[in-house]
């Protein structure tokens, strides 16, 4: 057996796979393993998502492992890991995304255990709520929000990854599925409760990841207990975040409470109203702007994936948490070689107070900074005729005195 627990048989480092050289591994998850890859014929690295043996075999993970390309593919967005490549070599169906070299978020709050600043947890925020927005308004429903799924680029940039579980809005009356689909500790109490998932869902994931970056640790963590339970289903109450970040504005607590309501309807109406309630508690700016992409989006669907038999194996579950590009799933304690964070300044009386969910403006407002315009200048035919006009009539006063002098000393008659 390998470090990663992968049988030495299933290694694939240093062979090719189609076009794809593969690297050393860089995620590991029961189902598929992740390899940083190179692509020779354009050049550039990539991460190859490979199926591992045997379930390459079965038509239901198949299924979901198809979804998350077709998903991936249908969205474009500034903040959401781009597929490049699909398709099956050897008997093994393989994902080709873009390499992001920050590692997953998930690492990125390990390494500060007593949270990130607020300006910079302002900022993934914005960017993390602007794809789930955009992925909500074309019609698609994460279901496995998580700090693992959260990769960031070379810049510390947040890209919303792994949509193996993603529900279609439009599919919601089909059916429940016969376990909740996501990683428990991000499952909100109504999806829980049978419920199918929907945008609120994934806005309260996110108010989950917010705490998780304020404070470095879950909050069922820092409540230090087993949440209470009302009618079978978890209630988590948010714990006091200023206990732990006294740093931190009031305001913080309210934003954070609304998220992790256990009522959809309390929680903001978009993610990017939440992270736009964040940024009011500190005064910052609630325009995000997305960095320009390291990379190329794919144009087009995804290829055709393999069909294998209609009967899956007793242990594959479609509700199995995925692995992501850019770091092993559920590592702990990965130290990322981050810069020093400066703190945020000291929040005024104005900025502490509570803040209100906005409900326009659901996208992302991108300001354009324009240059002011001067006023056209005369043209040098025009200046040289106020020139001559002005000599002109200084030449006939000077003519007027001197006559009027010349007047006046006259010898009388």
């Amino acid at each position: 057996m390998s470090k990663s627990g992968q049988p030495a048989s299933e290694r694939l480092t240093g062979r090719k796979l189609g076009e794809y050289e593969l690297h050393e591994v860089i995620g590991q998850g029961g189902m598929a393993t992740i390899y940083r890859a190179t692509q020779p014929r354009v050049g550039r690295d990539v991460a190859v998502k490979v199926v591992t043996a045997p379930y390459a075999r079965y038509e239901a993970f198949l299924r979901r492992f198809e979804q998350e390309a077709r998903t991936s593919a249908r969205l474009q967005h500034p903040h959401i890991l781009p597929i490049y490549d699909v398709g099956v070599a050897e008997g093994r169906p393989y994902l080709v995304m873009a390499y992001l070299p920050g590692g997953t978020l998930h690492r990125l709050i390990a390494a500060h255990p007593t949270g990130l600043p607020l300006r910079e947890v302002i900022r993934l925020t914005g960017e993390i709520a602007s794809a789930l927005d955009y992925a909500h308004e074309q019609g698609i429903i994460h279901c496995d929000l998580k700090p693992g799924n959260i990769l960031l680029d070379g810049q510390g940039h947040a890209y919303l990854s792994d949509f193996g579980l993603a529900q279609l809005t439009e599919e919601d009356g089909r059916g429940r599925a016969a376990r909740p689909p996501g990683t428990a500790p991000y499952i909100a109490p109504e999806v829980l409760a049978g419920d199918a998932p929907g945008p609120a869902s994934d806005i309260y994931a996110l108010g989950v990841i917010v705490f998780q970056m304020l404070t470095g640790q879950h909050p069922r963590q820092a409540l230090g207990e087993v949440a209470a339970t009302e009618g079978g289903v978890a209630v988590l109450p948010a714990p006091s975040i200023r206990r732990r970040r006294p740093d931190l504005p009031p305001g913080v607590q309210v934003v954070v409470e609304q998220a992790l309501h256990h009522d959809p309807a309390g929680r903001p109406p978009k993610a990017l109203a939440l992270a736009k309630a964040l940024a009011h508690t500190a005064g910052c700016s609630s325009s995000f702007r997305p960095p320009a992409p390291e990379f190329v989006p794919p144009a087009g669907e995804a290829a055709e994936m393999l069909e294998g038999p209609s009967t899956p194996p007793p242990d594959v579950e479609e509700g199995e948490p995925p692995v992501s590009a850019g770091g092993p799933a559920g590592e702990e304690g990965a130290s990322p070689s981050d810069g020093d964070h400066t703190p945020p300044p000291e929040p005024t009386a104005a900025q502490e107070s509570t803040p209100s969910f906005e409900t326009e403006e659901p996208t992302p407002s991108y300001e354009i900074a324009t240059t002011p315009q001067r006023p056209a200048t005369r043209s040098g035919g025009q200046a040289m005729r106020w020139l001559v006009t002005v000599l002109l009539v200084l030449m006939l006063v000077v003519w007027f005195l001197l006559v009027m002098i010349s007047l006046g000393q006259a010898p009388p008659g």
